[in-house]
């Protein structure tokens, strides 16, 4: 609600108004609106002004210091090549423990382009990639994505 000055008097009566910047404090899932304090998932949502501010080419990279406990990893030293990501940890022994990556509104698959029979490439799907293109990133993390998305979720 949007803050408003009021006269003390005996008796005050006050009306609320909504306030469109707090819209923010609101996380939409696949199962319900949820205030960002009760959540008790985890998505983060990277903003495009917070994008372009990182030189990087990058977009595993433009993530670090953006979304809170990220973790990247470099597999080696080439250009393009997977990296691992890690939020807050690993969530299981058996399954992937990438988050999904949901750009523009599209679930981006994680892996690397030698799995879709590019022999001996080992370059990222993500680092394909225009990072300038990007206007929104989410990264989720946790039964809300995979109840939203299937098992591609971490």
């Amino acid at each position: 609600m949007a803050t408003q000055e009021v006269a003390i008097k005996q008796t005050v009566n006050i009306t609320l108004k909504s306030d469109a910047e707090v819209l923010e404090e609101v996380v939409v899932t696949g199962y319900g609106n949820f205030k960002k304090s009760s959540f008790t998932g985890s998505a983060s949502n990277v903003s495009t002004e917070k994008l372009q501010d990182i030189p990087t080419v990058s977009v595993q990279d433009r993530l670090a210091g953006s979304v809170s406990g990220v973790q990247i990893t470099s597999t080696s030293g080439q250009p393009g090549a997977v990296a691992s990501v890690r939020i807050r940890g690993m969530g299981s022994i058996n399954a992937s423990n990438e988050p999904l990556y949901v750009i523009d509104g599209v679930p981006m698959l994680n892996g690397d382009v030698s799995e879709f029979s590019y022999a001996d490439s080992g370059n990222s799907l993500m680092a394909t990639l225009n990072s300038n293109d990007i206007e929104s990133m989410t990264v989720i993390k946790d039964a809300a994505a995979a109840s939203l998305y299937g098992s591609r979720a971490a």
